[in-house]
């Protein structure tokens, strides 16, 4: 039975792991293990997850199966807009739904907190792209920004809620 829910700290380990296993099958063919391994020590610590749970400017929703994590989002409520920072569905578990699923339910936050553009970055050669424009995406301009030593090339990306 899938079941949709707010993650806790408890639940951070799940997170890491998907992110992990996320980026391995997404990124390998795209940027050095190199920079994979460096943006998920950056983004995935422990400390900072704890930090952004705490926030409640921070949106997390996930996803799971017979208590297996299979997707979970992370949006962040900016002045006039949501950023969706992470989109992730584990990569046996796409096709399903699940990403969409998620999708609506930050569209229904951004609804209930008065914010009607929801943005997000993707890189360039990543193939969630053309997922995001099959939901109302489009993009409004290419960025290229800097992480440590290492640069990410991504189109940023708007949908009017």
């Amino acid at each position: 039975m899938i079941k949709i829910f707010t993650p806790q700290v408890n639940n951070i380990h799940e997170i890491q792991t998907l992110a992990q296993e996320t980026w391995l099958h997404t990124y390998i063919n795209i940027i050095s293990r190199d920079q994979i391994e460096y943006m998920l020590n950056a983004f995935y610590n422990t400390e900072l997850i704890e930090e952004q749970m705490s926030n409640s400017h921070h949106h997390f929703i996930a996803l799971q199966e017979n208590k297996q994590l299979l997707a979970y989002a992370h949006a962040i409520e900016q002045e006039n807009s949501m950023k969706l920072s992470k989109l992730y569905v584990h990569p046996t578990q796409h096709n399903k739904g699940f990403g969409k699923i998620l999708l609506q339910a930050i569209e229904k936050k951004c609804l209930l907190l008065q914010k009607n553009i929801l943005e997000l970055c993707v890189n360039k050669f990543n193939p969630a792209k053309h997922f995001y424009e099959s939901q109302g995406f489009f993009v409004v301009r290419e960025e290229d920004f800097p992480i440590g030593e290492y640069w990410m090339n991504d189109y940023v990306m708007e949908k009017i809620i």
